[in-house]
């Protein structure tokens, strides 16, 4: 996944980290900012879209995953 990602010009955890800020939705998501220049990243990162076709080639990779929250 991270090699796909850095084909695409990102990492996995940009993506990541975009991906939980754009759900208005109450959720839990716990990231690790135990350093300032992580805080200014994940800053960054708050208003930009996931990279959607991105998002979904990773979702590939686990869709035959047993996975007992996964409703898709």
């Amino acid at each position: 996944m991270e090699e796909l990602c850095v084909q695409n010009g990102t990492t996995l955890a940009e993506e990541a980290v975009k991906f939980a800020f754009c759900f208005d939705e109450p959720a839990l998501t716990l990231m690790g900012m135990g350093r300032e220049s992580s805080v200014l990243r994940n800053l960054e990162l708050y208003n930009k879209e996931p990279n959607w076709l991105l998002v979904e080639q990773i979702r590939s990779i686990f869709r035959d995953l047993r996975n007992p929250f996964n409703t898709d």
